[in-house]
C-alpha cells in the first residue's frame, strides 16, 4: 500500500467513523418477512457501513430478513444496535458454521451459508462495503424469477463456458492465488460443461433449491487438489461463489456497468449499485458522499 493510499484509507475510515451518529439516527428498517434473505460477514469495525448498505437495499426489495454472521468480534452494544435497527433480524457467529470439506476462514463460511439458506429462501450475500444508489430493479426481476445473479466487472460480462470465460483473465495470472485459480478451471474433470464467470463476490444471489453443499463441496477438493494450501488463501472463495452463480439454471449477470465494482473507468453516470471495496474505496469522496446522502 502506498503512503497516498494509507492516509486516503485512514481519512476515510476516519470520516466512516464521524458518520456513525448520522447513520444511527436514521429510523429502523420496516421489514416483512419474505423468502428472501440478505446474508452479510460483518464484524464491530463494520457496523455503521453495513446499515448504510443495508438500508440503501432494502426499501427497494421490500421484504425479508437479515442475516448477519458475526466473525467474531460484534460486541453486546453492538448486537444490540443492530437488532434495534433490524427488526427481522438473524445473528450467528462464524464459529458455528460446520465447513466439512471446505476450507474454514477468508470468508469460506459466508459462502456455505449462503448455500446451506438458499434450501429455504432467495439468499443476497451483500458486503458491507456496498451501495445500492437507486431502484435495483434487475435485482427484483432476480427474485421475482428465482435467478441467481453475478456482479460482473469489466472482464466478466456474461457466463460461458469456463475456458473462454478465464482467457481475458490469464493476464493477468500472476496478481492473486483468484487468477491463478481461474487458470486452473479448464484443467477440471467435466470442464467442458463448466460454466464461469469473472465476476465479485461482493453482491451475489442464490436462488432458492439451485444450490447445493455437496458441489461446492466437490469443487473444493478438485482445486485443493491441484492447489494445496494455496487453495485455502483469502480470494479462493470467490472464485467459488462464482462457479456456484454460474452454473446455476438461469443464471445472469447484473447489467454492467450499472451494478459494478467502484473503480477507474466505471463511469457514475446511471449507477445502480456499487461495491467499495477497499483499493478505491475513498477515491474521490464518492463513497462518503451516498454514505452521507443516506443519512439525510
Amino acid at each position: 500500500m502506498s503512503r497516498l493510499h494509507a492516509l486516503q484509507t485512514k481519512w476515510g475510515e476516519h470520516r466512516v467513523r464521524r458518520l456513525r451518529p448520522a447513520i444511527l439516527a436514521t429510523p429502523p428498517l420496516a421489514m416483512r418477512d419474505a423468502p428472501l434473505i440478505i446474508l452479510t460477514l460483518i464484524g464491530s469495525m463494520h457496523v455503521t457501513p453495513y446499515l448504510a448498505a443495508l438500508k440503501s437495499l432494502y426499501p427497494h426489495l421490500g421484504a425479508g430478513r437479515a442475516v448477519v454472521l458475526d466473525d467474531g468480534t460484534l460486541t453486546a452494544a453492538d448486537q444490540e444496535v443492530l437488532r434495534d435497527h433490524i427488526p427481522l433480524l438473524e445473528l450467528c457467529s462464524v464459529a458455528s458454521i460446520r465447513t466439512g470439506e471446505v476450507p474454514r476462514g477468508n470468508c469460506w463460511e459466508r459462502l456455505l451459508l449462503a448455500i446451506d439458506l438458499s434450501a429455504e429462501a432467495f439468499v443476497i450475500q451483500m458486503d458491507c462495503d456496498t451501495l445500492t444508489l437507486a431502484d435495483p430493479e434487475a435485482v427484483r426481476a432476480c427474485i421475482a424469477a428465482n435467478r441467481s445473479y453475478a456482479l460482473g466487472t469489466d472482464i466478466g460480462l456474461k457466463i460461458q463456458p469456463a475456458a473462454a470465460a478465464v482467457a481475458p483473465a490469464l493476464q493477468f495470472i500472476h496478481e492473486s492465488v483468484g487468477r491463478q485459480a481461474e487458470a486452473l478451471l479448464p484443467s477440471l474433470p467435466g470442464a467442458d460443461d463448466l460454466l464461469y464467470v469473472c465476476a465479485s463476490a461482493g453482491f451475489a444471489g442464490f436462488a432458492q433449491g439451485a444450490h447445493s453443499r455437496d458441489r461446492l463441496t466437490a469443487f473444493s477438493q478438485a482445486m485443493h487438489a491441484r492447489m494445496g494450501e494455496d487453495w485455502t488463501r483469502w480470494g479462493t472463495e470467490q472464485i467459488a461463489s462464482n462457479i456456484m452463480v454460474a452454473n446455476a439454471a438461469g443464471a445472469i449477470v447484473l447489467p454492467y456497468p450499472d451494478y459494478a465494482c467502484f473503480e477507474p473507468g466505471v463511469p457514475e453516470a446511471g449507477a445502480v449499485f456499487r461495491h467499495f471495496y477497499g483499493t478505491f474505496r475513498y477515491q474521490r469522496g464518492v463513497y462518503l458522499r451516498e454514505m452521507r446522502r443516506l443519512a439525510g
